[in-house]
Order: C-alpha cells, then sequence, then structure tokens
C-alpha cells in the first residue's frame, strides 16, 4: 500500500535491512534473478557485480529503524527497496507469507534529499546519476512529513493491511462464482442466479474500496499516535496545497463525491483527521501532567 497508490510491488533492488546495518550484501538478491529479464532487480544485481551500485547512509537505515522501533515493529522481517523511479511513492507490500517478508517501499528522492554528513558504503540501489553523497558539516536530516511517510508504510505491514485486502478480494471473486454454482445445485434457474452474481458485484467493488480506505485512515491514525501527527500535518497540506496548484478547479466537494471511486480518503479528509488527532494527543498530555 501506498499513501498515493495501493499496490503489491514486485521487489525492484534491495536487501534485508539487518544485512544493511551489517553492510553486508544480500545473497538471496541474487538469486532471486533467474533470468536477463528481470527488470530493475536484474539491472541491480548485473550493477553490483560491476561495482556501480550507489551507497545508501547508514544514517537513512537508522531513521527508519527507529521509527520502526516508536511502532514496536521488528524489521527482521522488512526488506528494504529503495526505487529509483521518481514517481514511485513509499508503499508497502508483501508475499504470500507476510510474517516472513514484508516489502517497505522507499522512493529514491526521500533518500537522497536528506542532509547527509558522509559517505556510506552500504549497497542497496542503482541510481546511475548519483556516484557518491555529498560531504558536508550537517548530519542526515530526515523531514517530519517524510517520517510520517515512514510510519505509515511500517502501520500497513504491522497491521498485515494487505493479507486482509487479499483475502477479502479473493472471498468476493469466489462469492461472485459460487452464487451460479448454489443456484445451479439447488436447480434454481441458472439465469438467475448469473443475474444475483452480476447485481453483486456492485456492492463488493464499492466494500473494498471503503476497506481501503479505512486501512489507510488507520495507518494514518497509528502514525501520529507514533509521534509523527505532526509530519502528517505537514505531509497532507503539502498535497493539498499541490493539488490546488495543479487542479485549481477541484474543489473539497467534488472531492467528497468522488470518494466512493478512490481506495484513498481525499486529502482533506486525512489532513482533518491529523488536526484532530493532534488535538486528541495534547489533551491526554494535559491530564497526565495533572
Amino acid at each position: 500500500m501506498s499513501i498515493i497508490s495501493s499496490t503489491l510491488y514486485t521487489p525492484r533492488a534491495g536487501v534485508p535491512a539487518s544485512q544493511i546495518v551489517d553492510k553486508k550484501i544480500s545473497e538471496s538478491l541474487v538469486e532471486e534473478v533467474k533470468g536477463e529479464d528481470m527488470g530493475d532487480l536484474g539491472q541491480m544485481t548485473r550493477d553490483h557485480r560491476n561495482g556501480k551500485v550507489v551507497p545508501v547512509p547508514f544514517e537513512f537505515v537508522e531513521e527508519i529503524q527507529g521509527i520502526a522501533k516508536s511502532m514496536d515493529m521488528s524489521l527482521d522481517r522488512i526488506r528494504l527497496i529503495i526505487s529509483n523511479n521518481k514517481d514511485q511513492p513509499a508503499s508497502a507490500g508483501c508475499r504470500a507469507i507476510p510474517t516472513m517478508n514484508g516489502y517497505l517501499i522507499v522512493p529514491s528522492a526521500m533518500v537522497y534529499n536528506c542532509m547527509l554528513d558522509r559517505s556510506r558504503n552500504l549497497y542497496l540501489t542503482t541510481t546511475p546519476q548519483i556516484e557518491e553523497f555529498p560531504r558536508s558539516q550537517t548530519k542526515l536530516v530526515m523531514a517530519d512529513s517524510a517520517k510520517f511517510v515512514i510510519a505509515h508504510e511500517i502501520s500497513h505491514l504491522q497491521s498485515e493491511d494487505f493479507l486482509v485486502r487479499w483475502s477479502a478480494q479473493f472471498l468476493a471473486v469466489a462469492s461472485i462464482f459460487a452464487v451460479p454454482q448454489y443456484c445451479y445445485r439447488q436447480k434454481i434457474p441458472i439465469k438467475f442466479g448469473v443475474w444475483l452474481a452480476t447485481v453483486g458485484i456492485v456492492p463488493l467493488f464499492f466494500g473494498l474500496k471503503a476497506l481501503t480506505r479505512i486501512q489507510e485512515t488507520n495507518a494514518d491514525v497509528q502514525a501520529a499516535k507514533a509521534g509523527y501527527v505532526d509530519g502528517g500535518i505537514a505531509f497532507w497540506r503539502d498535497r493539498l496545497e499541490f493539488e490546488a496548484s495543479v487542479r485549481p478547479g477541484s474543489t473539497i466537494q467534488q472531492q467528497s463525491t468522488m470518494r466512493w471511486w478512490k481506495d484513498h480518503p481525499p486529502h482533506h479528509e486525512r489532513l482533518a483527521r491529523m488536526l484532530y488527532e493532534r488535538g486528541r494527543i495534547r489533551e491526554h498530555r494535559t491530564r497526565s501532567e495533572q
């Protein structure tokens, strides 16, 4: 799942987070590449063999570890992936056994826009235009909004949201095929069974959309409760400003009308929820201090 789109991503390039810290290359990465036409994953492996892999800062991994720790989430089961696609949103997904292998996909811009104090020889991604990280007197600084995004995606992994959504989709599709078969066994006209299954697609479609919206809202709330509410406010405020600049004719009323067709809540609703959560957090702190 992602802040912008909900998709199960095939790993593009990456190594287990635990091995990043140990500065080792994942042997499984090479094993996964079965053929030459393996997209970015295959390219990453070939670049690694040719010494063209770009290092990722150790501090960035530490930041992600800190965020996961604040959410009581272990990184042992997470495979960290840096995407070279500029338009790739931060996202999270899993395979058939999510407790063993979750994927946290981070756009390269989120990494390289951070301030770094030194280079690190940590192999993770293949952005060819970047050969070495700049040296400066400033330590790595991750924006609050970026921390919120990471916390949001970790919440998806923690809650097994993808598995829940996949199970719901599977049951929905299975029920569509099961209705005509049931009618046939009960000697009910098959045409009626097909009609009933066809009509049932509509509530199932919107129900799955609603489920995903609930998961996105819950991920926002969990990230806020973990201490990243200010980052969430900043992130959704920026998204609203950007949306207003590219779609000046779009109104909140139009967004609310179209929300039923989307699997993510409108930005203004997510910002409002973050403001609400900040108020609750402050109220809780006030009561605790009394």
